[in-house]
């Protein structure tokens, strides 16, 4: 009997002084940056390169009006909100792509992430398409990453991260 308390009494004391070491509060602080809404215009632009077999005419790049449905409540009533669109098409099918750069002036742009990042999300539109969505970004060591993102076999509007 006396060892069945013994027992007793020291998993009581294991789990009372465990327990609080894995319930303590996270001092990790998240901040959320907007990189750009297109609403309004930064202080650099975006442009878009694609692959050799683009037909003659494309890409199609712009500003559009737009919004997903689930940011209408976030937006500011007297701001007409934009979409960044792209349209492309191929003279032959297989690998093709394009990319869109933050461009400013004639160099690109590097946008500056304070921090450590988390991780990145945005919302694109998909039209069931089979293109895959990547990003590009350069660590502090100066070394080049792409994350993929996911694809854009779905249609409407979704958050990719």
């Amino acid at each position: 009997m006396k060892k069945v308390f013994k027992v007793l009494v020291n998993f009581a004391l294991l789990f009372a002084l465990c327990i609080p070491a894995f319930s303590q509060p996270s001092s990790k602080s998240v901040e959320t940056f907007v990189i750009d809404n297109f609403d309004t215009e930064p202080d650099w632009k975006w442009t878009v390169n694609a692959s050799r077999f683009i037909a003659e005419g494309y890409p199609k790049y712009g500003y559009f009006t737009g919004i997903p449905n689930s940011l209408k409540p976030f937006q500011k009533a007297d701001v007409e909100p934009k979409v960044f669109g792209v349209k492309t098409a191929y003279n032959r099918k297989g690998d093709n792509w394009f990319e869109i750069i933050p461009m400013q002036g004639d160099s690109i742009y590097e946008y500056p992430f304070i921090g450590t990042v988390d991780h990145l999300d945005f919302w694109v539109w998909g039209a069931n398409y089979l293109y895959y969505l990547e990003v590009m970004v350069r660590d502090a060591n100066g070394r080049v990453h792409v994350l993929p993102a996911g694809n854009l076999a779905f249609n409407g509007w979704k958050t990719l991260s």
